[in-house]
């Protein structure tokens, strides 16, 4: 079973999420890679899905009729992602997509050095899955 080792915030870059670390590692894959592949972060934004069926039922009863009025449809959920799959790669590479434009990452998700730092760890942790499986894990 490979190991499961969460990135460790430091007193240095504290509150990193989920989309900061998304962003960097894919500006760095696409960095890294642009001679062979296409890295591009698309958000479909906030999507009207049926993943609400997993709340408590007092949840889904008080968000069913805020959902239609907040959220927005599957099928528009989908243009951004269409939008980065039809765009011309030289526009979209190593970019962040949602409502079908180019969106500026934070500060921090632009960072060379946190991006750099998040492509180490994930290698690291790659092989030591590999040993893992190897070894018989």
């Amino acid at each position: 079973m490979c190991p499961r080792a969460p990135f460790q915030q430091s007193a240095s870059r504290p509150g990193l999420s989920r989309q900061v670390c998304q962003l960097a590692f894919s500006s760095e894959l696409q960095r890294r890679h642009s001679d062979t592949l296409l890295s591009v972060a698309v958000t479909p934004g906030m999507v009207n899905t049926n993943l609400s069926r997993f709340l408590p039922f007092w949840q889904r009863l008080v968000a069913a009729p805020l959902k239609p009025l907040l959220l927005r449809s599957p099928a528009k959920g989908a243009e951004s992602v269409l939008y980065a799959a039809a765009a011309p790669e030289a526009e979209v590479a190593g970019k962040y997509i949602g409502d079908c434009a180019i969106v500026e990452p934070s500060p921090q998700a632009r960072d060379p050095e946190l991006a750099e730092l998040l492509w180490e760890k994930s290698a690291s942790l790659v092989d030591e899955c590999q040993r893992a499986q190897v070894n018989g894990g």
